[in-house]
């Protein structure tokens, strides 16, 4: 009897066993289940995200910026190229549509052409003494002290509608003399195109503000026009 209590009481251990590891996947699968099923989900949502347009992406991270308005060239033969080979409609300073601009020819002997940069409202010519051509570096600093020319052929711009951007000015011998900031800007008009010339703050060895208005003799100019 004792014996068959012991034979029977194995089996029930054994049974039970067996049943365990039967119940045990059934209670793990539906957490492998879920893993699965997040997992799916996040590479589905990931599929889902668009790319947004270049518009709305925000400049500050680098990613898009507004596209500028000028363009700068460093010689006047680079300049006339791209007047020449400007596309139609893709042109951001619209020199494809530029008839005619305006050169100094009567500024200090020494002074020398460095810059150029354009837009579809005017254009901008850099004169600096050769000496400060030498680097970047002593360019930057000599605009910082002032001693640049800056001639501006204007494209379009009505003159009286120019001048009412400035407060103080006196006209002499046809010529608008500004008083804008720490320099001299001399404002005048030929065959309708407004022209204006920033005087240097600074002596240089090429030239000394005369600091009295006296700007006939630097505002002479040549027409360039275009013939395509």
């Amino acid at each position: 009897m004792k014996r068959t209590i012991i034979i029977l009481t194995a089996v029930l251990c054994l049974l039970i066993c067996c049943g365990c590891q039967k119940t045990e996947p059934e209670e793990t699968e539906p957490e492998q289940t879920q893993e699965k099923q997040a997992v799916g989900e996040e590479i589905k949502t990931d599929d889902a995200v668009e790319e947004p347009d270049d518009d709305a992406i925000d400049g500050e991270d680098g990613t898009f910026a507004d596209p500028i308005d000028t363009v700068a060239f460093s010689s006047l033969e680079e300049f006339n190229e791209a007047i020449y080979n400007a596309p139609e409609g893709d042109d951001i300073a619209d020199l494809a549509h530029l008839d005619v601009y305006y050169l100094p020819t009567s500024l200090p002997e020494g002074y020398e052409l460095y810059k150029i940069v354009a837009g579809s409202y005017d254009i901008g010519f850099w004169y600096l003494p050769e000496e400060c051509l030498s680097s970047e570096r002593e360019t930057h600093a000599a605009e910082a002290q002032g001693k640049e020319f800056l001639f501006i052929s204007g494209r379009g711009e009505v003159f009286s509608e120019i001048m009412k951007q400035f407060g103080k000015t006196e006209l002499i011998d046809d010529t608008y003399i500004v008083e804008k900031g720490t320099r001299d800007l001399v404002v005048w008009e030929v065959d309708g195109t407004v022209l204006m010339l920033y005087i240097p703050q600074v002596e240089t060895e090429y030239y000394t503000p005369n600091g009295n208005n006296d700007y006939a003799d630097l505002i002479q100019t040549e027409a360039v026009y275009i013939e395509r």
